[in-house]
């Protein structure tokens, strides 16, 4: 999972937790400031009504008759009154009609009752019905013990409560919606920030990437702030600092290298070839000679190499300009005829006179000896290479293929490293030094183009150079 993900999941999460959880005391400081409220309304009723028994004589005060007289409350509510020995001495209309235990132990709790379909309950409740048509509401129940006439009663007070449960039904759904929206906002929110605190770090990782051996001249930007991203990028610049050094290092000991053992090889390579024109050395003398002469030629192709390798990484040894393609690739294979004959290799060309590159043109020859050298030398006796160019959004795809044992599709990329062989073994029997392709690819790249291989092992292989295109000829 990547760090960005991440970030959102934990922040998403967070939010999400802390909504819920504010969300779910707000329902219930809802619901039992709704409840509490209720109990204080059916309190101040029972004060309020039962006000006028305070002054009732303890005789009157067993009279049903009495407390009608009396009493002059709300027809919502349910009103009973008990003795002390819990006999009923007065009940309201909704009370005779409703059906709610007494239970004096307990001061408030709610209960399901049936509700008669005459019940005044019906106007503006939503009521239930079962399977048998009975209707119930639900009552909340309040238990109260009073001082009328001088004696003790409780009294047994009650209200539906359906229109108070659809409000909080309706409170539910507010805040199950703002929940919603709200865990969207989040999820937008996080997803805005994550991007924001990881933008530093992903510019610092596109410069990083764009930053290669060949280019190590850029540096990342530092920014005002001293923090960890800072700290970060000038870590990088630092170590991007020393590879510079040691990249460097490394090219100039190379070319140095190079540059001083050509001199050395061209002289002894002169010698042996003086020394083997001589008729009057042995033979076995002459035979050593001529190996030694093979190995020094390879040695002064891989210093060449070398030299060239050293020459491409700098940008500025390019010398652009505008040169036919096919009238190049026609000169070039007319120098590899001799080698075709001998190997009995087959050419097919495909490359018409009909493009025009800008570019460097010794390079550009350079790479297509390589492809062509390559295409013969790792071919068959009796094989065959052909050369194939195609054009594509303004861009050329010039293709050398050719039979033989092909490359293995896992090693297709690793071909393209300096010294890098499918077989170690190939380099004593092909005398090739495995800086042919590096140099291609190095061309390629320096002219905005790029080279992909491709094969079939055991059957054949490819090698496609895609290069920009100037134009074509016109009336081609």
């Amino acid at each position: 999972m990547q760090i960005r993900h991440k970030i959102n999941l934990w922040i998403a999460s967070l939010g999400l937790l802390i909504n819920l959880v504010l969300a779910g005391f707000i329902l219930f400081e809802a619901s039992e400031l709704a409840y509490e409220t209720l109990d204080e309304e059916l309190e101040i009723a029972i004060r309020e009504d039962f006000k006028p028994l305070a002054n009732v004589s303890p005789r009157q005060i067993l009279d049903a008759r009495v407390f009608e007289s009396l009493l002059d409350f709300d027809e919502q509510y349910w009103i009973k009154v008990f003795d002390v020995n819990g006999k009923n001495v007065f009940a309201s209309t909704l009370g005779k009609l409703v059906e709610i235990p007494f239970h004096p132990a307990k001061e408030q709790h709610n209960y399901d009752a049936v509700v008669p379909e005459n019940s005044l309950l019906f106007q503006g409740n939503s009521i239930k019905s079962d399977k048998k048509n009975r209707h119930t509401l639900r009552f909340r129940v309040n238990h109260v013990k009073i001082n009328a006439g001088g004696s003790v009663f409780f009294v047994q007070i009650a209200r539906s409560v359906e229109a108070l449960e659809h409000e909080i039904d309706e409170l539910i759904s507010i805040v199950v919606m703002g929940f919603c929206v709200a865990a969207i906002i989040l999820l937008v929110l996080s997803h805005l920030l994550t991007n924001k605190i990881l933008q530093p770090i992903i510019e610092i990782n596109t410069l990083a990437t764009e930053i290669s051996a060949s280019d190590m001249t850029r540096r990342i930007p530092l920014g005002k702030n001293i923090d960890e991203v800072y700290l970060l990028a000038d870590s990088l610049n630092k170590m991007f600092d020393r590879l510079q050094h040691s990249f460097a290092s490394q090219k100039q000991l190379l070319a140095d290298a190079a540059h001083e053992l050509k001199s050395p090889i061209t002289m002894l390579l002169l010698f042996m070839e003086r020394s083997m024109e001589r008729r009057d050395l042995p033979m076995d003398y002459s035979s050593q000679l001529m190996n030694q002469t093979h190995i020094l030629r390879r040695m002064g192709r891989l210093v060449k190499n070398l030299l060239e390798i050293s020459s491409l990484d700098q940008k500025s040894s390019l010398h652009l300009e505008v040169f036919d393609l096919g009238r190049m690739v026609s000169e070039m294979l007319e120098d590899f005829e001799v080698m075709f004959e001998q190997a009995a290799i087959e050419i097919e060309n495909n490359v018409p006179f009909t493009y025009q590159l800008v570019g460097d043109r010794e390079k550009i020859q350079r790479l297509l000896i390589n492809l062509v050298d390559n295409a013969a030398k790792y071919n068959r006796d009796k094989g065959k290479i052909k050369l194939d160019c195609v054009e594509k959004n303004n861009e050329i795809h010039i293709s050398v293929w050719n039979t033989g044992v092909g490359i293995p599709v896992t090693e297709l990329k690793q071909v393209l490293k300096k010294f890098y062989r499918v077989e170690k073994s190939r380099s004593q029997k092909y005398g090739g030094s495995g800086l042919g392709l590096t140099i291609v690819d190095k061309i390629a790249r320096l002219h905005g183009g790029s080279i992909i291989m491709d094969s079939l092992p055991g059957k054949w292989c490819s090698a496609t150079v895609t290069l920009p295109l100037l134009h074509r000829k016109k009336g081609a």
